[in-house]
């Protein structure tokens, strides 16, 4: 097999694990593969059992932005360029004097 078929079916694998998961049936505990879909809803049904689960993936970066509108997360956005704002003028005073 050469790299560019060994990279696509890695990459196939990858992006396969990515989109679903795997999680039991809260009746039978039959393993489920579900597709992730975020910010959606979707109902599952256990093939085994007939139950119906309703399964929601939040979005990634609504919890980053609930956790950003908080007043301890301004605190750390603003800390954090405080640092970076910083570090770039310690830089740039360094490299001019010739250290």
């Amino acid at each position: 097999m050469n790299p560019i078929e060994r990279f696509k079916a890695h990459w196939k694998e990858t992006k396969k694990n990515v989109s679903h998961k795997i999680f039991p049936c809260p009746s039978c505990r039959q393993q489920l593969r579900v597709p992730v879909r975020f910010g959606k809803k979707l109902l599952v049904h256990c093939p085994k059992c007939r139950a119906q689960v309703q399964v929601q993936f939040p979005h990634p970066l609504a919890q980053l932005k609930q956790a950003l509108i908080t007043p301890q997360g301004i605190k750390r956005v603003v800390i954090t360029l405080v640092i970076i704002i910083v570090l770039i003028t310690w830089v740039t005073w360094y490299r001019n004097i010739g250290v």
